[in-house]
């Protein structure tokens, strides 16, 4: 991997109303009358209402590569949210409360951090727009008048991101093809696999070789009720245009897709979204967490960014979790365990975690004599008998098992709220790292540090590294590792092993940290999880 890392050495709108109003008498009303054209609410009704919530106004329409709020907005924009106030309510006096927030009238800002009053005269209808420079910026709008008073409370909506369930739609990876340094096979693989049409590699040489897209960006949503915004959170792992810096912007920016950063400081491996994940749809204690709960690793002594984490948690509806990561050289999540789809689980998916017991009685099973070429340069070692006989390994992985890895499961069986029958061991083995003040990696190929592409259908593609455990010039379908985890695959996903060993997996990585998929959207935060915000 790139030094960037230790990684190796070379919303258009929503306004929920009390009841007895629904999200259809809110928004934008069929154009029925003969002056303003809002007739969706009587003045009785909008006394009534109770906040309006709309998207963060931060992805760049005219492309002039400043964001619409940095811009000074638009009354035209789609990211506005509307809220109608129906003729008929009389004279108003609005106060703003709150910043970060922008409202318009008749094309016009009308009220904002510098100017927080205004009055409506209360002939015909209005239709003020409010804009949001941010995810959860937090306001109010206080009306006055007639002998009424009300105060809608104003929102942008959360960043959400994506987990393994959403269906995928693209997969990205760069491309390098240099002498020892090649992951030509894997991409050529990955194409055949999924298609052109819903595959892109790019080339690597664009981006310095930097081939760690899934540490660079997560794909996410800032959705509100009809509108489908996206936002892809941009890590800080990279700056000043080096590197990966500036592949969100080029690549995959455009209108109603918006890039942001949240985080400071000098970065750490932690800071990298190899290191970042979401799990399913999960209950825990009672709470339903429909767009399941963000992960990120660490301790207290070594964490992403706490501008980051501190942003995270601020969105509520994913509320996050921080298991136990610093026993990793590279110190991400993604390296131990994984949720994947399982069609014959109840709660539908299985924990994938790393158990190196099941990795030993394979290895004991084998001819001692066995040929692993691939590892003679990359682990030292050249057959079988060169790993079980090696006590000091064996007892390396023992005390991680133990130590490390079996109390970060039960800390995700609390905050997942999961059982025994939620988690599926699969086998791995670890080393210690000369080069990494001799912290733990994968010297078996981390097969658990996988892809899953979700299709449209309900099948589940796992892209999982090849082990390599045979001899050079034998198939996959000799290799007895494989044949394990095929054994261990849940039913209704489809297993592919990829040759990353040159560039991803002595890299310190493998094909998760390789490769990034966008997903179509996931639950409604608004409706689903609005349970979650605030409390109530």
């Amino acid at each position: 991997m790139s030094s960037l890392r230790p990684h190796g050495p070379s919303l258009a709108l929503l306004c929920a109303l009390a009841l007895p109003l629904t999200a259809a008498n809110c928004g934008k009303q069929d154009d029925t009358s003969g002056d303003s054209g809002h007739t969706g609410i009587s003045p009785a009704e909008f006394w009534e209402i109770e906040a309006l919530y709309g998207q963060p106004n931060i992805d760049d329409d005219d492309e002039n590569g400043v964001s619409d709020w940095d811009d000074g907005g638009s009354a035209d924009d789609n990211d506005l949210a509307e809220l109608v106030v129906p003729a008929g309510v009389g004279e108003l006096s609005i106060t703003l409360s709150g910043a970060g927030i922008r409202v318009w009238l008749d094309g016009a800002v009308l009220l904002d951090e510098t100017t927080t009053t205004a009055s409506l005269d209360g002939v015909g209808a209005a239709s003020l727009m409010a804009e949001f420079s941010a995810p959860m910026v937090a306001g109010s709008l206080s009306f006055e008048g007639s002998g009424n008073s009300n105060t809608v409370t104003l929102m942008g909506a959360p960043l959400t991101l994506n987990n393994h369930f959403q269906v995928g739609t693209h997969l990205w990876v760069l491309e390098v093809n240099q002498p020892g340094y090649t992951n030509a096979s894997m991409v050529a693989d990955l194409e055949t696999i999924l298609g052109s049409d819903r595959f892109t590699s790019v080339a690597g040489n664009s981006y310095g070789n930097d081939v760690w897209v899934q540490d660079e960006f997560e794909f996410g949503y800032r959705r509100s009720e009809g509108n489908e915004g996206e936002l892809i959170l941009d890590s800080i792992r990279s700056q000043a245009g080096r590197y990966l810096d500036s592949f969100p912007e080029e690549q995959l920016q455009q209108p109603d897709v918006a890039v942001g950063t949240w985080g400071n400081g000098t970065p750490n491996s932690l800071d990298s979204f190899g290191n970042l994940e979401t799990s399913p749809p999960v209950t825990v204690d009672g709470v339903e967490y429909p767009l399941g709960r963000i992960y990120y690793g660490g301790d207290d002594a070594l964490h992403p960014s706490v501008a980051l984490t501190s942003f995270l948690q601020a969105q509520q509806v994913q509320a996050p979790v921080r298991p136990d990561s610093s026993w990793l050289c590279v110190g991400h999540v993604d390296e131990f365990f994984t949720f994947v789809p399982d069609s014959s689980s109840p709660k539908g998916f299985t924990l994938l975690v790393t158990d190196v017991d099941l990795a030993w009685d394979l290895l004991d099973s084998m001819d001692p004599t066995t040929a692993i070429p691939k590892y003679s340069s990359a682990h030292g070692v050249s057959t079988i008998g060169d790993l079980v006989n090696d006590q000091a390994l064996r007892d390396l992985n023992e005390d991680i098992q133990q130590d490390e890895i079996e109390r970060v499961i039960l800390d995700l069986k609390a905050e997942f709220g999961l059982d025994d029958g939620d988690i599926t061991r699969v086998p791995g083995i670890w080393e210690e790292n000369s080069w990494c003040r001799n912290y733990a990696l994968a010297l078996i190929p981390g097969l658990v540090n996988l892809a899953v592409f979700t299709e449209a259908t309900g099948d589940h593609k796992l892209l999982i590294a090849d082990p390599f455990l045979r001899d050079s010039g034998e198939d996959q379908s000799t290799d007895p590792y494989i044949a394990l985890w095929d054994s261990l695959m849940p039913p209704g996903t489809e297993s592919f092993y990829l040759d990353n060993w040159d560039v991803y997996h002595e890299g310190w990585g493998e094909v998760h940290c390789g490769t990034n998929i966008h997903r179509e959207v996931g639950a409604d935060w608004w409706t689903d999880a609005a349970h979650l915000l605030g409390g109530e």
